[in-house]
């Protein structure tokens, strides 16, 4: 205040008012971010406490990963098509990213689809053993592209801790506990 022009009660007991309202706008702001920082720990701790129990289990989750194994293709090539594609192009990349094979596929539908893998490039010969990725083109009668998800599946051979994630390794590659979609007992 300025000792020259006292201001009003009433004018003063506004501005105490608005400062007593923003003190607890902070305070409840400060509550709820502690909340979410609470029920993020939560989160993790529940999803690396599970997580172990899924080792030996076949999961399913987002990813273009395949792998091969003592010369063994670990998985089929496994992906969604969000509308009828005329024509597939699946390239498949060594760890350099060098297009290794391509396969390809007529009048697929919409829906989740698998292909097989021999393992082998485009001349016919076997690859080592090693990670592999894949990378879908796929179109419609038109030429248009068709949208598409690519999905890794396989026995989750370890679990691994990051930061307090937890990452499962699947086909030789690390996958977020959070992109697993389905988690299923082996039938073997």
């Amino acid at each position: 205040q300025d000792p020259l022009e006292p201001m009003e009660n009433s004018d003063f007991s506004a501005q105490l008012a608005q400062f007593s309202s923003l003190e607890q706008l902070q305070n409840i702001n400060a509550s709820v971010q502690e909340g979410v920082e609470v029920d993020l720990v939560l989160t993790q701790a529940i999803n690396n406490s599970l997580s172990a129990t899924v080792i030996g289990k076949i999961a399913r989750g987002y990813g273009d990963s395949l792998s091969i194994a003592d010369g063994e293709v670990q998985s089929k090539v496994n992906f969604k098509l969000n509308g009828p594609a005329d024509e597939l192009e699946v390239n498949i990349k060594d760890s350099t990213g060098t297009i290794v094979r391509t396969l390809s596929a007529k009048g697929l539908g919409t829906g989740e689809h698998a292909l097989e893998w021999d393992g082998k490039d485009n001349d016919g010969k076997s690859l080592s053993d090693g990670n592999y990725t894949f990378e879908l083109k796929a179109t419609d009668a038109s030429g248009n592209a068709v949208s598409s998800q690519s999905f890794v599946e396989g026995y989750v051979d370890s679990v691994r801790y990051d930061s307090g994630m937890a990452k499962l390794l699947i086909n030789g590659k690390e996958i977020a506990f959070s992109a697993i979609l389905e988690l299923r007992e082996s039938r073997g």
